[in-house]
């Protein structure tokens, strides 16, 4: 699977795509149908499906893992948490925001059951939790997760890590939302340094970070 990741890493859809079914026949025709390594290609196979856009696909590949998972692993095994994880996130793309809430609730109380309070998956889920509730116009809530996911990336991955920049750029949001330019600008500032501090000047991150910020002080002179 290394190199199937590396080239969703890349953005590299389609050859991660081949790349995953290539593994999931090779996989099964080693286990059969019924194995932890099955399981573990399907979920990849969904991701990819995922990031092209491909939501039925992703949705069916994500459900076969699940039941997999489940059955093989047990319903608390914190793989069954990432597949959830990863259905929620298909729901609250759809639109079904109540519905991915319950699911990324249910996700999270496995991983923090399995991992602990601080391990990285765990991150992963409470920025699920508030990008839905940020949606709903939830703010305070979305805060309380996206600043208890800072904290878990923090310790776990340092301060200037760019998945540490994201949660700094998901509080801008927060905080743009509220009209809170100032406090907004900060973070997004603090998310551009990390950026650049690891990416090249041309990364998406970065290009789109300097946009926001513009947008920030373009904003502040409209919000009411």
């Amino acid at each position: 699977l290394r190199m199937g990741k590396l080239q969703l890493a890349r953005a590299e859809h389609d050859a991660a795509l081949s790349t995953f079914k290539d593994v999931l026949g090779a996989r099964r025709a080693l286990y059969g149908g019924s194995h932890p390594e099955v399981a573990e290609a399907i979920h990849c196979v969904g991701v990819c499906h995922a990031k092209r856009g491909e939501m039925s696909d992703a949705m069916g590949a994500y459900k076969e893992c699940y039941a997999k998972r489940t059955a093989l692993l047990g319903a608390d095994h914190p793989d069954v948490g990432v597949t959830l994880n990863s259905i929620g996130a298909i729901q609250a793309s759809a639109g079904r925001r109540d519905r991915a809430l319950s699911i990324y609730d249910d996700a999270l109380r496995i991983k923090k059951e399995a991992l602990g309070d601080d391990h990285i998956e765990i991150s992963r889920t409470l920025v699920n939790q508030g990008s839905v509730l940020a949606k709903t116009g939830r703010y305070s809530e979305a805060m309380a997760k996206y600043t208890e996911a800072l904290r878990v990336r923090q310790e776990c991955l340092g301060t200037r890590h760019p998945a540490v920049a994201d949660v700094h750029s998901n509080i801008g949001n927060i905080h743009m939302r509220r009209c809170a330019f100032g406090e907004a600008a900060v973070r997004f500032d603090m998310a551009l340094t990390i950026y650049r501090s690891k990416l090249a000047e041309d990364h998406p991150k970065v290009t789109g970070t300097l946009r926001t910020i513009e947008r920030v002080k373009r904003d502040e002179q409209l919000c009411v």
